[in-house]
Parts: C-alpha cells; structure tokens; sequence
C-alpha cells in the first residue's frame, strides 16, 4: 500500500469538501404558476423557481399532462396543480381557475329602451345569421315598420333606410333562411320569430333574411306555430316591446307607426351564471 504524502491528503480534502458544498448548494424546485383565461380556455406559465427536470399538471377535471393550453368543457371552478420535480426534491402549487363561456345574445335599442333576447342553438341556421348581420350593423337605423297593438311588432326590413314607406316589408339581404320548426318552440309571449312571404310564393315557408318580429300579446300567438320560424326569447325588456307596439298607427301602409321606430341592434355577452342571476334564465 502506497504512503499518502500530506500534499495528497490535503488534495483528497479539498476534493470531498468542494464534492459537498455542491450537494449543499443544490436546491429543491419551488413550484409556481400563472395563468391567463379566455372564456373556456386556460393558457399556464410556469414560473418555479430553481432547476427542475420534470413538471406536470393535473387540470383538475380529471385530465393530466405537460401541455400548457388547456380547454374546458364546461363552465366551473377547476383546481389546476403543477408538480415539478428534481434530483433533490419536488414540490406543488395549485390554483382555483374560473372558466365560463361568454354565450351571445341580441340587445335591440330603440327611443323608446330596449330588449334583449335570447336566440336558440336548435335553430342554428337563424341564429347564425341574425349574428352575422348584427356583427356587420346591418340592422342599424332600419325602423319597426309594422306595429299591431296586442299582436306583434315587427322590424329589420333595410328597405325602411330610404323615404319611401309602400316598399316597408318587402325587403331583406337578399336571401331566404330555410324553416327550422320545432314543436317545443312556439309563439309565447316575447317569441322572436322570423317574418316571410305568403305560402302562395313560399310554398316552403322559407324565412325573410333579416325580417323579425316580437310577439307582445301575453296569451302568445299561437295561430303562428308551425308556419314561421320561432328563433329566439326576449329575456328582458318586453316592457319596452310594450310601448312600441302601442305607439299611434293609422293603419296604412300595412300597420306602420306614424312616426319612425329606428333601431340600433348589437351582440351582447353573458356567462350562464349571469343569465340565471339576472334573467333567471338557463339555456338548454
């Protein structure tokens, strides 16, 4: 056995202490997070502090994994966790995240107040396109054209934009809708439902592309069902509704009020906690 000379010995020292301060130095990671929510999406940054080899999340709607954008499927309260693990140690940090889904509504604004209704994912193909043409102001400064105190108020035709009221009612975008009934949608008080031309020329009762009408009579108006399309639900501001149907109409041409009725149509958003706690209203 080689003598270790005392130069040796102290190299030996100095080596196993400098080997030990590393260990001490080496730090555990500190999981933390941040998180940004778009509706019913979560994008996650990890933000732990020391070096790290392994971090995961647990979503908390039963789903796992190491992606960093993550979409719910319905609106709740999820508890998100980051584990995030090393050599010398793991550690967690969780969060509660609020996720809701912003869901469309109309608001129609008039000088007389305004509604707001709801407009039904069954009939997807009237939903779609008051949306678009809202999106593009399409109804903006078109008038309640034809008011039926105790029946219907009636509006959306661009052709009212002009000074010439015997066109009223007889104009649109230039396309029809085809009819989406259903039996579970009727004509009850403050049904949205879309205007059309006569079975004589419409033998398919095909809607107007812009044209609606609010049925203001609290019994509803149920000799309508089945032959127009009910597309949508006033969740507030029938009073409103009310009052345009009772403004001074000489009768001609076809119902139209004696003084314009313009209207300022725009898309409006609420969470469905928002629409129970302020509408008592849950969509289905």
């Amino acid at each position: 056995m080689k003598n270790i000379t005392p130069t040796t010995f102290v190299l030996l020292l100095i080596v196993t202490i400098s080997c030990n301060k590393g260990k001490e130095e080496a730090k555990a990671p500190v999981a933390s997070f941040t998180y940004e929510v778009d509706e019913l999406k979560v994008t996650l940054a990890n933000t732990s502090q020391n070096t790290y080899t392994e971090a995961t999340w647990d979503y908390g709607d039963g789903t796992s994994g190491i992606e960093l954008i993550h979409t719910y499927a319905k609106d709740s309260t999820y508890t998100v966790k980051l584990t995030v693990k090393s050599e010398v140690g793991e550690d967690n940090a969780e969060e509660d995240i609020i996720v809701a889904e912003l869901l469309d509504l109309i608001n129609v604004s008039t000088d007389f107040g305004a509604f707001t209704f709801w407009l039904y994912d069954s009939t997807e193909l009237h939903k779609a396109n008051f949306l678009a043409l809202a999106e593009e102001d399409f109804f903006d400064s078109t008038t309640f054209h034809r008011i039926v105190n105790g029946f219907v108020i009636q509006g959306g035709d661009p052709n009212t934009k002009d000074n010439d009221p015997n066109n009223d009612g007889s104009g649109g975008p230039g396309y029809e809708i085809d009819a989406e009934f259903h039996d579970s949608l009727t004509h009850v008080y403050g049904a949205v439902g879309a205007a059309r031309e006569e079975d004589d020329v419409n033998p398919e009762k095909k809607s107007n592309g812009s044209q609606f009408y609010v049925v203001e009579n609290i019994n509803g108006a149920h000799g309508l069902d089945g032959n127009y399309t009910v597309f949508g639900i006033v969740l507030d501001g029938m009073e409103t509704v009310e009052t345009i149907a009772a403004q001074p109409n000489s009768g001609t041409p076809n119902n139209r009020p004696d003084d314009p009725i313009p209207m300022n149509v725009s898309i409006v958003q609420y969470t469905r906690a928002q629409l129970k706690s302020q509408f008592n209203f849950e969509p289905k």
